[in-house]
């Protein structure tokens, strides 16, 4: 009996985990006024999207060969003031050289 009891608390503590996890996926920016809400740029970006699709299937471009037409892994083109950051690693936190 105790048994059962530990494993029925164990299932309500792992449930209430998940549905806050869920809740701060939903909306990762909170509740507060001054956020924005993120499920009406979800559905925007979405409508647009459709609409590209659906409606805009045909009015495609003619295709011209431009400057990357035969490169095999063509590389955007950057200016001089960005192009430190393709050097910069990502994978560094914004507190990573602090002294």
């Amino acid at each position: 009996m105790l048994y059962l009891h530990w494993a029925a608390q164990h299932r309500r503590l792992l449930l209430s985990t998940v549905i806050q996890v869920a809740e701060q996926l939903i909306n990762p920016f909170g509740e507060d006024d001054d956020d924005f809400e993120t499920n009406r740029l979800i559905d925007r970006n979405f409508q647009v999207s459709m609409m590209a699709v659906d409606e805009m299937y045909s009015d495609l471009p003619i295709i011209e060969k431009d400057r990357y037409w035969n490169d095999s892994n063509p590389r955007a083109p950057y200016t001089a003031s960005t192009v430190f950051v393709l050097q910069k690693p990502s994978f560094q936190g914004s507190a990573f050289d602090m002294t």
